[in-house]
């Protein structure tokens, strides 16, 4: 009698997690990753391959592509290299959308002795998420203004 009821409650709960696990599938595979694939590749290459390959990487498919001031800001992670020495990681701060095919991603990206703050303003195409703009400081109210604010008060 037991051993009955041990194997219909082992069965029942085998069928339901075979039932509820497609659904917990699909119910992920629906949410968006707050961080663009091409925010997370040129970070990669950031880690791997430095300054000037991930400015390319994030420009790449946008209208920033082939603009000449890649140079500067490949100069300005340089002086942020020089200043707080070899980039480790990044953190998201906040994503805030600002229409369905565009929104900002606000990161912190972590150097070994400080950190820069970042936005990317990022636009939905057809096909894949295209970055519009970005910009790069190491005052985080520079980036994100609403800091200043709550300073002020």
């Amino acid at each position: 009698m037991k051993k009955k009821m041990l194997i219909r409650s082992a069965l029942v709960l085998t069928i339901g997690t075979c039932l509820l696990l497609p659904i917990l599938r699909a119910a992920d595979a629906d949410l968006p990753n707050p961080i663009p694939a091409i925010v997370q590749a040129g970070l990669a290459v950031f880690a791997s391959g430095g300054a000037e390959p991930a400015v390319l990487a994030w420009r790449k498919g946008g209208p920033l592509e082939g603009e000449k001031d890649a140079t500067a800001q490949t100069e300005n992670f340089r002086q942020m290299e020089r200043s707080f020495g070899h980039y480790r990681s990044y953190e998201l701060i906040e994503t805030k959308e600002i229409a369905k095919s565009s929104k900002i991603i606000y990161l912190a990206m972590n150097f070994e002795r400080g950190a820069a703050f970042a936005s990317f303003l990022v636009y939905r195409t057809r096909k894949d998420w295209i970055v519009q703009d970005m910009d790069f400081d190491a005052k985080p109210e520079a980036i994100m203004p609403w800091l200043a604010v709550h300073e002020a008060k």
